[in-house]
């Protein structure tokens, strides 16, 4: 569970993260940067859970995303984020969590409420 509020909480989300490099998308520097995308994100926490001995995995889907700024569609083009990059633990056979949702702070901003750890 820390982990997942330590990655949810502590990276920041910034959708302008660049992602044209493999390093982009390496857990050490999404740490050492501090912040990332959503598949940023599930990479860090892909790796950190790993780490841990926990078994994850990453998975992608397309997702409208209703929180978007005006800057961020006009240069998407769209609100569809295809490749919505999010990971899951699994845990004692059967368990998962959910998606990242940015971080607390942002989802604060936009009045919605983040995800929370769930345990089966």
């Amino acid at each position: 569970m820390k982990l997942y509020y330590a990655v949810r909480d502590g990276i920041r989300y910034d959708p302008y993260y660049p992602f044209y490099l493999p390093e982009h998308y390496r857990a050490s520097n999404v740490l050492k940067s501090g912040r990332g995308y959503c598949v940023c994100k599930a990479s860090l926490l892909c790796a950190l859970g790993r780490a841990c001995g926990i078994p994850t995995r990453v998975g992608f889907a397309d997702v409208r995303n209703h929180l978007a700024s005006a800057q961020l569609l006009e240069m998407m083009g769209t609100d569809l984020f295809v490749y919505h990059g999010f990971m899951q633990f699994y845990l004692e056979g059967n368990g998962s969590w959910p998606p990242l949702r940015f971080n607390k702070e942002l989802c604060q901003k936009h009045r919605v409420a983040p995800l929370e750890f769930q345990w089966p």
